[in-house]
């Protein structure tokens, strides 16, 4: 067996073969190598000049010599070996593993996007400009404001996920919540991805040149943040890997959503009536897209993305109205529900925006 692949460097003998990490030309002065003897094969890894290689150490691996039947042996000495998955079924092999690895990458993006805010606020309380410092001047808060609206949101939405995470471990899930993890795990890890991008090139723009300066430290925010959007998943294999997930649940991923969905906005207080009523209307919207469409593969593959960030933004403020309701209606959390029910909800529609003229016209568009 022979082939490349990429993988993040971490230091840990948890590999069957040899290999050591050369640094390429451009890169001398990283030089980092580890070795564990196996009888296995033989690997050879060269750093990777890569957009964050001051921070992350990201490897090419080139496998040679490898049997086919991979085997993973612990970093205690132990007589067995754990066979990792048959030939050409390795992905299924992992999938429990992507779910941890995408709630991590969702959990990241909501620390980063804190922190870069909490930053920026605290800024703007010294900064001063025109006579005035920033905090006085409502265009520069407003513009936080709707930084702070996308965090609260994010946050909620990823430990919804990492609560019914903890509930399948334990082995209390019910069938509805082991659906509902496996559609929320990859809306959660492509939405705030997208998330941390936005928010830190705003966040950063929010320090003017200083957000620019590398000695600051802050143009790292918006560094690590892209890579966010890319490993566990790019946007579009997310996007399509939530279509696997409800035909291959028969729809049942989308109705144990909609039956959270309705269960949560049943107690909506009548201050957040409209918006519930918005959150229900753009649900309705997107089961009807994927039912009348249903039959045609290539119109709902066209329209993933849409779909899977119009059902991102209606959990998430679906859970911003839950959450106030259990704190005692605050009139800042009610001020954060309206923003977020602000925004456009439903992206998807039944109209010829995914036609397959539309699509040769893109095609066009782009290539003509």
């Amino acid at each position: 067996m022979t082939g490349t692949s990429c993988c993040s460097y971490q230091r840990s003998n948890r590999f069957t073969f040899d290999y050591h990490l050369i640094p390429s030309p451009r890169n001398k002065h990283r030089t980092m190598s580890i070795s564990n003897v196996s009888e296995l094969g033989r690997g050879v890894a060269e750093i990777s000049n890569m957009l964050t290689i001051s921070r992350i150490h990201t490897a090419l691996m080139a496998i040679s010599n490898m049997r086919k039947d991979l085997f993973l042996r612990f970093d205690e000495i132990i007589p067995e070996r754990i066979h990792i998955s048959d030939l050409g079924k390795g992905v299924a092999g992992i999938s429990s593993m992507l779910t941890l690895t995408r709630i991590h990458n969702a959990v990241a993006a909501c620390s980063s996007m804190r922190k870069l805010l909490m930053l920026s606020k605290d800024y703007s309380l010294k900064r001063e400009a025109f006579g005035n410092r920033l905090y006085n001047y409502p265009l520069h808060v407003q513009t936080l404001a709707r930084l702070e609206t996308e965090v609260r949101a994010a946050t909620l939405f990823v430990f919804q996920a990492v609560s019914l995470l903890s509930k399948q471990e334990s082995g209390k899930a019910t069938g509805d919540e082991l659906h509902l993890l496996r559609i929320l795990t990859p809306l959660i890890k492509l939405y705030t991805g997208k998330q941390a991008m936005s928010v830190s090139s705003e966040g950063l723009e929010s320090f003017g040149g200083q957000g620019y300066i590398e000695e600051t430290g802050l143009p790292n925010f918006l560094r690590d943040a892209q890579v966010l959007t890319i490993w566990e998943g790019t946007t579009n294999i997310l996007s399509l890997d939530v279509l696997r997930c409800i035909s291959k649940s028969n729809g049942q991923a989308l109705i144990s959503l909609k039956n959270d969905v309705d269960q949560k906005l049943s107690r909506t207080p009548s201050e957040l009536s409209k918006e519930a009523e918005k959150l229900q209307m753009a649900l309705k919207s997107v089961l009807q897209f994927v039912t009348t469409n249903q039959g045609n593969l290539d119109v709902l593959t066209f329209a993933a993305r849409d779909l899977s960030y119009s059902l991102s933004r209606i959990y998430m403020g679906t859970l911003m109205i839950e959450h106030t309701a259990s704190c005692e209606m605050s009139p800042v959390d009610i001020h954060a529900c309206k923003r977020w029910c602000e925004q456009q909800l439903s992206l998807v529609s039944n109209h010829d925006q995914y036609s397959k003229q539309s699509s040769d016209m893109d095609k066009e568009l782009v290539y003509g």
